[in-house]
């Protein structure tokens, strides 16, 4: 099972490789089979899984694409520093999370890289770091705009003050927390302005306006 689910390996090596080391051939039948076994062994882990993510103050969740049967599926990740449940679903957006039925029961916060459909949960929302600095360096490097590489520079600022104070045992303070804020309204401002929305021209539409990049 470890060989197959872990390690992704073709059943004929597997069965091939008991017959070379242990001189005990298995059908690939046995291995699916042992496979079909443990995944109804370890629904109760499954549960526990699911009942700690949904007692955590902070959640992760992200999705990303993979190929089963020759067809395109998506893997759902949804995690904690502890804990981290998977699912497979056809779909990438609100279908899958309604179908798997957990974070439409996470009341706490969830971080996430801003796909609309987790917007819709009822939960606290957090955008991820590491997706917002993507986003910020392709504006900054691709449409030079100079506002993004601050938006770089005062988060990268941040998380290294506040990775030192906890080094030291320090705690940040209201008045260092006050000032971040001012500085990050500030440069959101300057990116709204490089960013109008754009002016209806002629009769007026339906919809949203036309945004920028």
């Amino acid at each position: 099972v470890y060989e197959r689910g872990q390690q992704l390996m073709p059943l004929e090596r597997i069965s091939q490789m008991s017959a070379d080391m242990f001189g005990a051939p298995m059908s690939e039948a046995t291995i699916e089979a042992a496979c079909a076994h443990t995944y109804d062994r370890l629904s109760a882990f499954e549960d526990q899984v699911v009942e700690s993510i949904l007692r955590s103050p902070v959640v992760h969740a992200d999705e990303t694409g993979l190929r089963a049967e020759g067809k395109l599926q998506w893997l759902h990740v949804v995690s904690t520093p502890l804990w981290t449940w998977y699912g497979v679903h056809a779909k990438r957006g609100g279908d899958a999370i309604t179908h798997f039925n957990l974070l439409p029961r996470f009341a706490e916060r969830l971080i996430h890289d801003c796909w609309s459909p987790y917007f819709k949960l009822g939960c606290s929302h957090g955008l991820c770091n590491a997706h917002l600095l993507r986003e910020l360096k392709y504006v900054h490097e691709v449409h030079l705009q100079e506002w993004a590489k601050q938006m770089v520079d005062l988060l990268a600022g941040m998380y290294r003050a506040v990775e030192a104070a906890r080094a030291d045992g320090a705690v940040i303070t209201a008045i260092e927390c006050a000032s971040w804020v001012e500085a990050y309204r500030t440069v959101v401002q300057e990116g709204f302005a490089a960013n109008p929305l754009s002016s209806p021209v002629g009769p007026k539409r339906r919809g949203r306006p036309k945004r920028t990049k």
